[in-house]
């Protein structure tokens, strides 16, 4: 469309009124709000493509992909605190949710929030047990957190489904010999 090659072509004030203008006579709006926050962002202001990225939460309150390009919006912006508030509130919808978990316990490490980080990624262990990358960053976690005998556990079972990664054999041994 004329807004998306405005978009490319770095001209954010045209793509604002062009999202305007579908705004005004899209029979359904989402794609302008959606429009319109890509314009925002390309000029510049997060803080209306965050608005315009709610206005279309308010018309689809289950689409997840809104609610993602919401909270990267923030990460890009840094607000951690928003964006784990977001994350937060996704998961009163939809509590299991792993790629929302996921991203939550990124965010809480990027925060510096351990706990909080180990918390979640328990969370996603218990709901989701096959899952070694999950497996595997609880132990580096547990290992930072100085909670070596439950890094030494996460580790052997991540060294069981990947008995050649010399790295976690490594940590394995150093977790064993601390606790």
């Amino acid at each position: 469309s004329l807004h998306e090659v405005y978009i490319e072509a770095g001209r954010g004030e045209d793509a604002l009124v062009m999202a305007e203008w579908l705004l005004k006579h899209e029979a359904d709006p989402l794609r302008a709000h959606i429009a319109r926050a890509n314009a925002f962002q390309r000029l510049g202001k997060p803080e209306q493509a965050e608005q315009a990225l709610r206005d279309a939460i308010k018309l689809r309150p289950d689409d997840l992909r809104l609610y993602g390009a919401l909270a990267r919006s923030m990460r890009e912006r840094g607000d951690r605190e928003g964006e784990i508030k977001l994350y937060r509130e996704i998961l009163d919808k939809q509590p299991d949710d792993q790629a929302t978990l996921l991203a939550l316990a990124e965010a809480q490490m990027a925060d510096d929030d351990l706990e909080g980080a180990i918390g979640t990624l328990e969370r996603v262990e218990q709901r989701y047990p096959g899952d070694e990358r999950v497996s595997l960053r609880l132990g580096f976690l547990y290992y930072e957190a100085r909670r070596f005998p439950e890094a030494a556990a996460r580790f052997k079972r991540a060294l069981a489904a990947n008995p050649d990664e010399s790295e976690i054999a490594f940590f394995l041994g150093v977790a064993e010999r601390r606790g």
